[in-house]
């Protein structure tokens, strides 16, 4: 059945095309009062196109962050499913397809919108050619659709599609004019708790929505495994101008050793009825150029991610945040990346650190059965002051032991702090295995009464049997 549709498409193609043109073209269906199938429709579109823009053998990127409501300008389920359908369309026409952008100098993107109007489903279809250089080449064609053909669940957005017009909006604010690499940092489910379980959910949504953008380039922390730690000790060193100050803002850590060009950051706050997810995007010298948000009503939102975030309110954080005024920053990941990088059983684990400023570090583990330990300094040595803007790898720089993953297995948390003076730990909190409460409020207590800089992060891993 499916074949024989097409076949009618193709025997609709043969009514001739229109040569490509440096700006977008908009050519009506083959007759005013033609309204179609939606898997007919797609055909008739995608066929017009490739042949106008002579696209057979080319390679285009199908992403469903560019397929969205004209009217709303918002992404739906119906996106993804005509990411699918256009996907096979353009391939019967020999045309080479995938969902997300590469880091290659000139590249071909579709795109679709819809919006109703009188009963029926007016479509869009575009091809853009965008280049390094910043021109652009795009082909259009159009379709009406049966809205009869169409499932009305695919027209209910979900939190797929949220994320999915969230990233569409920093693409179309950034005016990025060609593909940028670009690292999501781990979603801040709350600014005053640091709750894991909706940064992960979050993040997992922007995280896929990132891994289909036609404009931005996805780094997967991936990218790190192997690479010499001399490598990412050159790659972390920040270089400044002025010695004598702090360094500004700019890009963190973690997209430092992964060189992308630019990263993006997430916060989620719930409210009594929605949740809101904002995120801003920065360039390489931390500015911001673009932001989005969306707003989530909780019935939408998986039961135990609404119950976490409602229970993180009431705990504390794992230690107080830096005081009003302090510019002191201390930045932490692993050779793995920040966002729960995974280490198995016996893998050796290593940690980056860098401040603005010189200073000295405390590093802390907290596990998953409310246990706590001191990584750093050792107990029986000294605290080192840090060089700013220059990372610090742990345990590999400064010490003679090694940190291997063992029982019990689970998700970590990992603190840093960063003080003017030397953190003075009674030794019970050097101990091989403290009450994790029980440091955190000593903590607390050192926080509020520093009277110099002070400077904290944390950052969660995961360690699993072989």
């Amino acid at each position: 059945m499916m074949q024989t549709r097409r076949n009618t498409v193709r025997s609709l193609m043969a009514a001739g095309a229109l040569a490509l043109l440096a700006f977008v073209q908009v050519i009506p269906a083959a007759r005013s009062a033609d309204v179609l199938p939606l898997l007919a429709a797609v055909d008739l579109m995608a066929g017009k196109v490739v042949k106008a823009g002579k696209l057979k053998g080319e390679v285009v990127t199908v992403s469903a962050n560019d397929i969205y409501d004209a009217d709303s300008g918002e992404n739906l389920p119906l996106s993804e499913r005509l990411r699918e359908l256009v996907s096979e369309a353009l391939r019967m026409q020999g045309v080479k397809t995938r969902k997300a952008a590469s880091l290659d100098d000139d590249q071909w993107s579709f795109h679709i919108q819809w919006k109703k109007d009188q009963g029926k489903i007016h479509m869009t279809a575009i091809a853009r050619l965008r280049a390094r250089n910043g021109s652009e080449r795009a082909i259009a064609r159009r379709a009406r659709v049966d809205p009869a053909s169409i499932d009305a669940a695919l027209l209910r957005t979900d939190p797929r599609s949220k994320a999915r017009t969230v990233v569409r909006t920093i693409e179309k604010t950034s005016q990025y004019r060609y593909t940028r690499s670009i690292h999501l940092r781990p979603v801040a489910a709350r600014k005053d708790d640091g709750e894991q379980k909706a940064s992960r959910y979050f993040g997992k949504l922007l995280k896929t929505a990132l891994r289909e953008s036609s404009l931005l380039h996805f780094a997967e922390q991936s990218a790190l495994y192997g690479v010499p730690v001399t490598k990412l000790r050159t790659r972390g060193i920040r270089r400044v101008k002025k010695k004598d100050k702090p360094t500004k803002a700019s890009l963190g850590l973690t997209s430092d050793l992964l060189s992308t060009d630019s990263e993006l950051i997430g916060n989620v706050d719930l409210g009594a009825s929605h949740a809101r997810l904002s995120v801003n995007l920065n360039d390489r010298t931390g500015k911001q150029i673009a932001s989005a948000e969306a707003s989530m009503p909780v019935e939408m939102l998986p039961a135990d991610v609404v119950a976490a975030m409602k229970d993180g309110r009431k705990r504390p954080a794992t230690v107080a945040r830096p005081p009003d005024g302090s510019d002191l920053v201390v930045e932490l990941s692993t050779t793995r990346g920040e966002g729960a990088a995974t280490f198995r059983d016996g893998e050796k684990i290593r940690f980056l650190v860098r401040v603005n400023r010189e200073s000295y570090i405390h590093l802390f583990d907290f596990d998953s059965e409310d246990n706590a330990i001191l990584l750093f300094p050792d107990p029986d040595g000294e605290a080192i002051r840090l060089k700013k803007d220059v990372p610090v790898i742990l345990p590999d720089d400064n010490v003679d032991y090694e940190l291997e993953v063992q029982e019990p297995f689970g998700r970590d948390t990992i603190l840093v702090v960063a003080t003017d003076k030397p953190l003075l730990l009674p030794n019970w909190a050097k101990a091989e295995s403290v009450p994790a409460q029980k440091l955190r409020d000593l903590l607390n207590e050192k926080a509020r009464s520093m009277t110099g800089g002070y400077g904290a992060a944390e950052i969660e891993i995961v360690t699993r049997e072989n």
